[in-house]
């Protein structure tokens, strides 16, 4: 029995392994609930009732930066801030060692032997310890995309996310420095790009941001490349937290609640008879997960971490009605998410053959549909794969802005919005603060969807050229409303669109970025669960 299944190894679950291993997280900017790991229910003794007791993922040292010594506050501070050593006092917790020469700048740095802890027996323990290590050997992390040809850097983890970087060949991340995976520190990722490595500085991945000082946003102003990221999240996460080994290679088919006492009964996963006649839902004592290979395993604890790529695809009805007419090879009508699973393959099964880079759409016309930051970036691939015309359609007016929420919620409001949200304890309410940050003063239902996504200054920059040159068409607030395959004399194909404003084009290739329905409802792994 495990004490924990992740579904998923992509940037998500990297964060939620770090937090509950961390031993010493920045207090100010998390939650205080998220020091829990989770509330394990146990029956009280002498009935059958049952109660939640905490069982705390961290413990929390006693805190020296709040002590009675000037000299001491002052000293753990430098350490907190990464501007200074470590010292004997600090060892039991310690998080930081010099591990560059350069004095003023430090970075903290996990020794993985340090979550190497005496395993501790009884419930009390458990409540009351640190588990770092107990968690990490009761924990077991799935996913589907793990090969034999895993990153160097990230050995097993974010083998999907990697896959879909490289693919769109995305420069560097949408979100500025200071958010990234690691929950010791807002600026650690900061510290780790501009450290010295072999004599030089890597500044050079900090890309300055397109971003205006305003009263809403302050700084920081600079985007992390995606190559310091990922050299990050291996070398400062992944090898510290010694979680190289930790993820499997696993498809799961099924998550099924567990009611008590299935170990007797149930175990084929059907609902324990209906004893009372009351037909009230039986208590979830822990989940089986279903393997596609017929492997079983049970845990108390399940997180999906999947990503909006393992949700049912957004396929348009005029793209589904051109797919059930089955005349058009598979290829000439793709969705971005099969494509980016293996692009390598795709393009040897569009072109017949395998050709350069700049060769794989060559000749080729591309209709792109899509609004958000992922059209854009398909848009530049496109052009870098030599195709010769790329029209991108958005049904809604594309957005030009940093986030897909309002700018306030990552400004010096911050902290005010987002302890407003934690005080809401109403489920609508905090779907409406939610709401109101991804479509400030409109109503996201009259938007029927539209518009939630945005795209980047930095994005539309990569595509500006191709604007410019004739290249690329953009069209806004207009839609596909039909698309047909057809075949010319010489057998070949190629695609007759028509938009909802009565204008017909041709194509020899369409593209979706559609994106997914990200709902508890549309993922597949969770519709057992819902039954049951």
């Amino acid at each position: 029995m495990h004490e924990l299944i992740i579904i998923g190894a992509g940037p998500h679950a990297l964060s939620l392994v770090s937090t509950l291993l961390e031993r010493r997280p920045d207090r100010y900017l998390e939650h205080p609930d998220n020091g829990l790991l989770f509330y394990r229910t146990k029956v009280d003794a002498g009935d059958n009732t049952r109660t939640s007791h905490r069982i705390h993922a961290r413990h929390y040292h006693e805190d020296a930066s709040k002590g009675k010594d000037k000299h001491e506050r002052e000293k753990v501070q430098k350490v907190l801030n990464g501007a200074g050593k470590v010292g004997s006092r600090l060892n039991a917790g310690k998080r930081c060692t010099d591990l560059w020469e350069d004095g003023h700048v430090d970075i903290r740095v996990r020794d993985p032997s340090g979550l190497r802890l005496a395993h501790a027996s009884g419930a009390a323990s458990l409540a009351g310890g640190l588990p770092t290590q107990w968690l990490l050997d009761s924990m077991l992390i799935l996913d589907k995309c793990v090969t034999t040809e895993a990153d160097e850097r990230l050995g097993s983890w974010l083998p999907s996310w990697k896959k879909q970087m490289e693919f769109l060949r995305v420069p560097h991340l949408r979100s500025p420095v200071n958010h990234h995976p690691d929950p010791s520190d807002g600026m650690i990722l900061w510290q780790y790009a501009v450290r010295p490595s072999n004599g030089k500085k890597n500044a050079h991945h900090l890309v300055p941001s397109r971003l205006q000082r305003d009263k809403f946003y302050t700084g920081p102003f600079l985007l992390p490349s995606t190559e310091i990221f990922w050299d990050f999240c291996g070398k400062a996460m992944i090898d510290a937290f010694g979680l190289r080994n930790h993820v499997s290679c696993a498809d799961v088919s099924d998550i099924i609640p567990m009611p008590c006492g299935c170990e007797e009964i149930g175990e084929n996963g059907n609902p324990l008879p209906d004893t009372n006649g009351t037909n009230e839902a039986k208590f979830c004592d822990h989940f089986k997960v279903l393997l596609a290979d017929g492997r079983i395993q049970y845990a108390r604890n399940v997180v999906l971490a999947t990503g909006s790529c393992n949700f049912p695809r957004n396929i348009p009805d005029w793209a589904q009605n051109a797919r059930e007419a089955d005349e058009h090879p598979p290829e000439r009508l793709a969705h971005v998410y099969d494509i980016a699973e293996d692009h390598e393959a795709y393009f040897e099964k569009l072109n017949g053959k395998v050709l350069d880079e700049f060769k794989k759409l060559a000749g080729k016309g591309l209709l792109i549909v899509g609004g958000g930051i992922t059209s854009v970036h398909l848009t530049r691939v496109a052009l870098d794969y030599g195709c010769t015309s790329v029209h991108l359609i958005s049904r809604s007016k594309i957005r030009i802005q940093p986030f897909d929420v309002n700018l306030k919620w990552f400004g010096p409001r911050r902290p005010a919005l987002i302890a407003s949200y934690w005080s809401t304890t109403c489920p609508k309410a905090r779907a409406k603060l939610l709401q109101e940050a991804r479509y400030p003063g409109s109503d996201p239902s009259a938007c029927d969807g539209c518009g939630a996504a945005s795209v980047t200054d930095e994005a539309w920059q990569l595509i500006e050229k191709g604007i410019g040159d004739g290249r690329v068409t953009v069209t806004e607030m207009c839609q596909v409303d039909w698309a047909q395959w057809e075949k010319d004399e010489f057998n070949r194909g190629v695609w007759k669109v028509g938009m909802e404003d009565g204008e017909e084009s041709e194509y020899d290739l369409i593209w979706l970025a559609t994106g997914s329905s990200p709902t508890t409802a549309a993922h597949p792994l969770l519709k057992t669960t819902q039954v049951k």
